[in-house]
């Protein structure tokens, strides 16, 4: 939490850095210098000005961790799906009018957020996403869920909050090992039995 407009040309010097969190600051680029750090294994931008994302960060083979969140961004590029050792990504308060096409080519990753986006369907190929264990679609017009997020046998936490949904998701009886389940502000009346079966919820 600073107000950087830019960061100083000494952090090319640090090339062993694997760590940068650069959110909560003015930024309205993505500093050049960091496609020389090769070895980030994390990058976090959110709450900056960024209004595009540079075709560098494709670069950045070793990112395991990247989170784009509440910027002005106008777009995602596809070339994030190149990242396919990301098993984390944040993509909340981007503008999102649909879950963007690349997330299939992640096949690794575990936690996606797209929280207060705009998005309206979730697409088929998120139940292909088999290691996923978090997943927040928190405060996007959804309302309803489809049948295959029965098949993340892994997900561990699933926010619905503010999704507009009128009932319970039947497919949420498959998730086994589901611990934390958020369905707050939505329109639901009543709470079917199975989700007293989901027996590691807390």
């Amino acid at each position: 939490h600073n107000n950087l407009k830019e960061l100083p040309d000494f952090i090319l010097e640090l090339t062993k850095l694997i760590t940068l969190d650069l959110s909560s600051n003015n930024l309205e680029e993505v500093p050049n210098f960091i496609q020389h750090l090769t070895g980030l294994t994390s990058l976090r931008i959110s709450q900056n000005k960024l209004k595009e994302v540079p075709d560098f960060i494709k670069e950045l083979t070793q990112l395991i961790t990247l989170d784009l969140s509440s910027n002005k961004l106008e777009e995602i590029p596809d070339f994030i799906g190149e990242l396919t050792n990301l098993t984390s990504l944040r993509l909340s308060s981007s503008q999102l009018e649909k879950v963007p096409d690349f997330i299939k080519e992640l096949k690794g990753i575990t936690s996606l957020y797209l929280s207060k986006n705009q998005i309206k369907d979730i697409p088929d190929f998120i139940g292909l996403l088999s290691d996923l264990s978090d997943l927040s679609f928190w405060d996007n017009p959804l309302e309803e869920i489809p049948e295959f997020i029965g098949k993340l046998e892994n997900l561990s936490y699933l926010d619905l909050d503010n999704t507009r949904l009128t009932k319970v998701p039947e497919c949420i009886h498959k998730l086994v090992s589901l611990r934390s389940l958020d369905l707050r502000s939505n329109c639901i009346e009543e709470l079917p039995e199975f989700v007293c079966k989901l027996n590691n919820l807390q």
